[in-house]
């Protein structure tokens, strides 16, 4: 199960998001089984100029309920998956109000 922060909006599901899903389900559920994933923006909210999120190839998601062990686990577990594919996973804004992880596919590299 993964929720959605009441104010995440898609404007479509592309395959490259759907395709993340599972996985990002699979993860927590490794390393943060107390826990359900929470989409806290897509496309919506305010972001870059040229970002992901505004073509639907972009998503975050909630980490600052996650202990410091879980956080690092889930980057790597997420970036070891995703390997190969064309995406990018980060750990923004670590340690603020605003943390956050941020998956995103890279359109421009198909």
């Amino acid at each position: 199960m993964i929720a959605l922060k009441d104010t995440v909006r898609f404007k479509r599901f592309t395959p490259e998001i759907i395709f993340i899903l599972p996985i990002i389900v699979d993860v927590w559920n490794k390393f943060a089984v107390e826990t359900v994933p929470v989409i806290t923006s897509a496309n919506d909210s305010s972001h870059g100029a040229n970002s992901y999120h505004y073509s639907d190839y972009a998503l975050d998601l909630r980490s600052k309920n996650l202990s410091e062990q879980q956080k690092d686990q889930i980057l790597a577990e997420l970036k070891k998956r995703l390997a190969g594919r064309n995406y990018d996973v980060l750990l923004e804004k670590r340690g603020t109000d605003n943390e956050h992880y941020h998956i995103e596919f890279n359109a421009r590299k198909k």
